[in-house]
């Protein structure tokens, strides 16, 4: 149970401002990487291959490998961003390896941008004069600003960026079509975040838990800082938010959801005994962070909802052995590619 709760408690508050940062960070250096001070006349493009079909329309396998490797660098970068070992190998779920998950994740976005980028022209979306251009220099831009690994991995050209960015705007004008039409109304009460410090007394390490609960308590309650308490009976208490689901909704995370500012309570859970101390009843900033997060899990959903409807309307065909050309075998990124600050 403790597992779940420092899980849950650490992920949150200062934790998770850090980590949107590193993931921010981590997204911007593999966007940075896209490509080379290599032209076009330096590196010949892949042959157009197709890789999917869907009636008649096709998108090609240059397309795709520039995706699939930028996902590859993104998650290279992010694992190095933050002090972590990345083995694509490694097993993950299912029998499969990371990599193996990540290509499946990876197909299926290309499948994404290829359905709704054809649907998108073909339902009366259009990408004006204007953004064209600003298209076209941010091609320019990508390839007289960037890294000669991510080039050499994906083969990227500047006729490929030209393609992939526009796909990309009609399916991100179809998404904002999408999300106009789809209820994204959040009541900040279901994702209100408190925040807490809690302290977990299992029997296996107390021989009265229930007392020393109680103790830790009355001493919370009578102006004691908890942490300075817990210390005292060789426990830590961990402070962290806690919002709706976060415990699965278990007796403990009611207990934190209940509780006011400056109060302090235990609870049990199959004998190991709980003391909570509530230092927010009500985190804004927590809670501005988790209706972010609960709004791009909305926008998510309605997007999965409407891929899965215009993939049985589209059926896509994949060309297997052209798929099975694009892997993660060799790391694009490694520690000298990260900026100093890391």
């Amino acid at each position: 149970m403790i597992k779940k709760l420092l899980g849950f408690i650490k992920k949150h508050r200062f934790q998770t401002i850090i980590c949107a940062v590193i993931v921010i960070l981590a997204t911007a250096l593999a966007i940075y990487m896209i490509c080379s001070k290599e032209s076009d006349n330096n590196h010949p493009s892949l042959d157009k291959t197709v890789l999917l079909s869907s009636g008649e329309y096709e998108m090609t396998l240059d397309e795709a490998l520039f995706l699939t490797k930028n996902k590859q660098a993104y998650y290279e970068a992010y694992y190095l961003s933050t002090d972590a070992d990345l083995d694509w190998n490694m097993d993950y779920e299912d029998g499969k390896t990371f990599q193996e998950v990540v290509l499946e994740e990876s197909l299926d976005f290309v499948k994404e941008i290829f359905l709704f980028s054809e649907y998108a022209k073909s339902n009366g979306i259009t990408i004006s004069d204007t953004e064209l251009s600003s298209i076209e220099s941010e091609v320019e831009t990508f390839i007289s600003d960037s890294n000669k690994k991510l080039i050499a991995a994906t083969q990227v050209t500047n006729d490929v960026l030209r393609r992939v960015y526009i796909r990309t705007a009609y399916h991100d004008k179809l998404c904002d079509q999408i999300y106009s039409k789809t209820d994204l109304t959040i009541d900040r009460d279901e994702v209100r975040q408190c925040l807490v410090a809690a302290v977990e007394l299992s029997p296996k390490y107390y021989t009265s838990p229930d007392t020393t609960a109680e103790t830790i308590m009355n001493r919370v309650n009578s102006g004691e800082v908890i942490t300075e308490v817990a210390s005292i009976y060789d426990a830590e208490a961990v402070k962290g938010n806690i919002g709706k689901g976060s415990l699965g909704g278990n007796i403990l995370e009611e207990l934190c959801l209940s509780l006011k500012s400056g109060e302090c309570k235990t609870t049990q859970i199959d004998g190991t005994y709980f003391v909570v101390y509530c230092y927010l009843e009500y985190d804004e900033d927590a809670t501005d962070i988790a209706e972010e997060n609960k709004l791009e899990e909305l926008k998510a959903e309605a997007v999965a909802a409407y891929y899965q409807k215009l993939l049985s309307e589209m059926p896509v065909t994949v060309n297997e052995d052209a798929w099975a050309t694009i892997n993660f075998d060799e790391h694009i990124f490694t520690e000298e590619d990260l900026p100093s600050e890391y």
